[in-house]
């Protein structure tokens, strides 16, 4: 920049070092702030569908292990993973006349010292009854080790996402069954940063569920506004240049 006082020319020089500095770590950080809140709307988007993915939509638990409602074992092999084990009450079914001839067995076992029994099926094998004299014995041979698989798959891949852990809502599911860590590969989360999307497929839900519209658009709802509010405290920072 040049001036001119009383007929003279006066040379002026500015310092721009610093500002450009501060213009390229904006920059910068405005990058990795994208990548940073697309991770943020996803593991958001997670959370939420899990919470309204059945079963008990709406919860953020996992089921008891323990059952009584008669709901059979599906030995089909697309739902493994899914099975329930009956539990019977010994003491409901001697006092049934509905059970027949197998009312005598029922009371020798409870004479036994027995109170329930599990029916355990095997592929190609007779079921097996487990006899057991208290409500947490039965509820160890009850155990479904995959229980919550489709609500826990939304986010078990997560820490591909260079190593992100895991939404909190997910350690919950991960803690009542470790070994769906094992089931990970029913999930992928990849992220597109130069295209903004980040793409989550759980690969354990049933896509038939008429339930499904509702979970999409309550995830989105959260996904939405998770990174809504991490923008506007970006926004809000304020750089000396």
């Amino acid at each position: 920049m040049a001036t001119t006082t009383q007929g003279q020319k006066l040379k002026l020089s500015f310092d721009l070092s610093t500002f450009h500095k501060n213009i390229e770590r904006m920059m910068r950080e405005g990058k990795d702030e994208i990548r940073k809140t697309l991770v943020s709307g996803a593991s958001a988007y997670a959370t939420a569908a899990a919470r309204h993915t059945p079963p008990n939509p709406g919860a953020q638990q996992i089921d008891p292990i323990f059952y009584s409602d008669g709901v059979m074992y599906d030995r089909s092999s697309a739902s493994k993973a899914h099975g329930r084990r009956r539990v019977y009450d010994l003491l409901a079914l001697a006092r049934n006349p509905d059970t027949g001839h197998y009312r005598r067995m029922y009371g020798k076992l409870l004479r036994q010292g027995y109170y329930y029994v599990v029916a355990i099926h095997r592929d190609g094998r007779p079921v097996r009854f487990v006899p057991c004299r208290t409500e947490g014995e039965a509820a160890a041979y009850a155990h479904e080790t995959y229980r919550g698989l489709t609500r826990a798959a939304w986010g078990l891949a997560f820490s591909t996402l260079s190593g992100k852990k895991l939404p909190p809502a997910f350690n919950k599911y991960l803690a009542r069954r470790p070994l769906l860590a094992n089931m990970a590969a029913l999930n992928t989360v990849t992220l597109d940063q130069s295209k903004h999307e980040v793409t989550i497929t759980n690969s354990a839900i049933r896509t038939s569920g008429s339930y499904l519209a509702s979970l999409d658009t309550n995830a989105s709802i959260a996904a939405v506004r998770t990174m809504n509010d991490r923008m506007s405290k970006f926004f809000k920072k304020k750089y000396n240049l």
